[in-house]
């Protein structure tokens, strides 16, 4: 279950709640209960994106090295 990051468009207030797979649900926000909420990209996700393109660029290279040998 990821924990997904929102940002409430009436007060500014910003959020974490942890989502289960297939919740559609709209959101509240728990400063001012406004449903006005939006999904925003955490630096975390923008960091695994990042982490994953390194390791899978480092992975083949190591495979380009081995078939060197």
């Amino acid at each position: 279950m990821p924990i997904y990051e929102f940002a409430c468009h009436d007060c500014g207030e910003k959020f974490e709640i942890l989502v289960c797979s297939g919740d559609k649900r709209r959101r509240r926000c728990p400063a001012c209960s406004s449903r006005r909420v939006v999904r925003v990209m955490s630096i975390f996700s923008c960091l695994g994106v990042q982490l994953t393109k390194k390791f899978r660029r480092e992975a083949e290279e190591g495979l380009k090295k081995e078939k060197k040998y």
